[in-house]
């Protein structure tokens, strides 16, 4: 178990303000009542003092004295320590509480283990279903088993729930479901005939965009939806095949690929538009096809594929389309590399990779170095998403 504890003087409005930012950024649920652990009340001696300590698994009610302090911070702002507490909550198991030095706890955690995974479509059972496997490619488990086509799978901010495409319904929509497969149900009733052509969550998990394109007449069509399916919307549609949809973190933008001649897969450029549909910006220009773009944790780049003389490689910008530099990841032979997602600390990258006729999965540090193909086999595995999932 994790904790954290903050020491303030004038520890409960602060600590309130602190809750928020904190829930707010890491998805959690706020709430304060008194902390059971007599070893965290004392005197406060500095403002915004914040420590993580690990304690014993035990239930909230009979946590007692912390085992290790491994983490002591002073004087960082709420806005610091929400982005930290985002990083730290990715890299740990679940069941955390925040504690104040006062006694009194802020807000805790659903129980479960939170741990990183990669989601993925495969069509090894025949048709496409919605795959699952550790970051080094272990595990491998189907969570899908219908006859019908479940695709691009995007995990939920919080790890309980995965967001995919399928033709359950007759038409390609978008769907939900938990983690272990249970609580299936659709989001989406476009009632359009086409594909969909991914998904993304926002932030905080409680939305999602997705897009889809009209068969024949090559219309791309981007919406957001409510996580529990109201609110379906359209911000903006444009003749082409786009896809590559993500939510932009802090500047809520959505990055996207769109061709700029319909129906002319070389004239493909990434885009960034308002949550309103206003604000579109292209962001590149090329007389080469740039595609499916994923926004960083961090908010700060664009991680991108373009079509280059020796196949389609990984490329970076940052947000407003400047630096763009390649990401070389040396591969033997002729080969892609595309449909890429960042990991959850930014730190490391999941992409499709094709060599000869074969599609599988890699992964990769950001710089491209230390590539491992992790999902290597004779049936094809593609659209990987790197998240956490509560198991």
């Amino acid at each position: 178990m994790l904790m954290y504890v903050e020491d303030n003087e004038e520890m409960l409005p602060p600590a309130e303000g602190w809750c928020a930012t904190v829930s707010e950024r890491g998805g959690l649920i706020p709430n304060i009542w008194d902390c059971p652990s007599n070893a965290l009340r004392g005197s406060a001696t500095r403002p915004d003092y914040l420590y993580m300590a690990t304690v014993a698994d035990t239930p909230y009610g009979e946590i007692a004295q912390p085992d290790t302090t491994i983490l002591t911070l002073d004087g960082e702002s709420a806005d610091g320590m929400a982005r930290r507490w985002s990083d730290v909550r990715y890299r740990h198991i679940g069941k955390c509480l925040a504690a104040f030095a006062d006694g009194h706890v802020a807000f805790a955690t659903p129980s479960g283990l939170l741990t990183e995974k990669i989601v993925y479509e495969s069509n090894e059972s025949g048709n496409f279903d919605i795959w699952i496997m550790n970051t080094d490619g272990s595990d491998k488990r189907q969570l899908t088993t219908t006859p019908d086509d479940d695709r691009s799978p995007q995990l939920s901010p919080d790890g309980t729930k995965i967001a995919f495409s399928t033709t359950r319904s007759g038409n390609e929509e978008l769907w939900v479901m938990d983690v272990d497969s249970e609580n299936l149900r659709q989001l989406t009733h476009t009632g359009v005939g086409g594909w969909f052509k991914e998904s993304d969550w926002s932030p905080d998990g409680s939305k999602l965009v997705y897009g889809y394109v009209t068969t024949g007449s090559y219309v791309t069509y981007i919406g957001i939806v409510n996580a529990d399916g109201t609110g379906e919307r359209i911000i903006y549609s444009d003749p082409g095949r786009g896809g590559g949809f993500s939510w932009a973190p802090k500047t809520d933008m959505i990055v996207f690929n769109n061709e700029t001649v319909p129906n002319s897969a070389s004239s493909d450029e990434i885009w960034k538009i308002k949550l309103d549909g206003t604000g579109c910006v292209r962001l590149t220009n090329n007389a080469v096809a740039d595609t499916r773009p994923s926004v960083s944790p961090d908010g700060s780049k664009i991680l991108f594929c373009r079509a280059t003389g020796g196949g389609e490689r990984l490329f970076v910008m940052n947000m407003d389309g400047s630096n763009v530099t390649q990401v070389v990841v040396a591969v033997s032979g002729n080969n892609n590399q595309y449909r890429n997602e960042w990991s959850p600390d930014g730190t490391r990258l999941c992409f499709e990779l094709q060599v000869g006729g074969n599609i599988d999965i890699a992964v990769a540090n950001a710089d491209g170095s230390g590539m491992i193909a992790i999902a290597n086999t004779a049936f094809t595995e593609s659209l990987p998403d790197w998240g956490v999932a509560r198991e």
